[in-house]
C-alpha cells in the first residue's frame, strides 16, 4: 500500500472504510451505518435457517468462545462497542433460553480443551493453517503454541503462507482460479 506524506496504515483504512464502505455502500443508497454493519439485528440473529453458520455459532456459544473484543485502552482498530457483553447479546438472540437448552453466560472453553487445546493430536488428523487467518491464536499453529512442530503421514500439518481463513475446509470452487503457490505446497506435500 503506498502511503500518503504524513499519512498512516490506519488512518488510511479508516479513511477508506469511512470513504468507499460507508459513504459509496450504504449512506449513498439510503442506508445508515447501523442499517448496513450492525449485528444488532434481533430476528436475523433468531433465523434458524443459517445452516453451518448457525452450527459454528452455536459451538462458538457454548464451547468454543473466539470472542473479538477491542482492547479497553489504547489504539483500537475496530469499536470499543465490541466487548464480551456485546456479543453475548446476540449469542441470547440466536438461542433464547427453551425448555431442553440454554446457552451459558461464557463459553465452556474446557469442554474443547480436554482434547489438548493447542496440542491437540490424532492419526490422520490434518493441521492446515495460513499466516492470514483472523484466528491463527486459536489454531494449531498458533504463537502460542510449542514449537517446533513435526508433520508425518500419519500427522500431517500444513502451513500455507498467505492463506487464509478457511481455506482448508471451503477450497477454491474454480481448481483453474486456486493460486498456484496454493496448489503447488497441498499437491506436493
Amino acid at each position: 500500500m503506498r502511503l500518503a506524506s504524513g499519512s498512516s496504515r490506519p488512518g488510511n483504512y479508516a479513511n477508506h472504510v469511512r470513504n468507499v464502505l460507508v459513504d459509496c455502500y450504504c449512506t449513498s443508497r439510503g442506508g445508515t451505518v447501523e442499517s448496513c454493519y450492525s449485528t444488532r439485528n434481533q430476528s436475523a440473529w433468531a433465523d434458524i435457517a443459517n445452516s453451518e453458520k448457525r452450527a459454528f455459532l452455536y459451538g462458538a456459544c457454548t464451547e468454543a468462545g473466539l470472542d473479538q473484543a477491542a482492547p479497553e485502552s489504547g489504539p483500537s482498530l475496530i469499536s470499543r462497542v465490541l466487548q464480551i457483553d456485546y456479543t453475548q447479546e446476540w449469542r441470547t438472540w440466536a438461542f433464547p433460553k427453551g425448555k431442553c437448552n440454554s446457552i451459558p453466560e461464557t463459553p465452556d472453553l474446557n469442554h474443547i480443551n480436554r482434547y489438548g487445546g493447542l496440542n491437540v493430536v490424532a492419526d490422520r488428523l490434518a493441521h492446515i493453517n495460513g499466516d492470514n487467518d483472523v484466528w491463527l491464536d486459536n489454531c494449531y499453529h498458533s504463537k502460542f503454541a510449542p514449537s517446533p512442530r513435526e508433520s508425518t503421514d500419519l500427522r500431517p500439518e500444513y502451513w500455507i503462507s498467505g492463506g487464509g481463513h478457511h481455506w482448508d475446509s471451503y477450497g477454491i470452487r474454480n481448481i483453474a482460479a486456486e493460486p498456484q503457490f496454493m496448489h503447488r505446497r497441498i499437491v506436493r506435500d
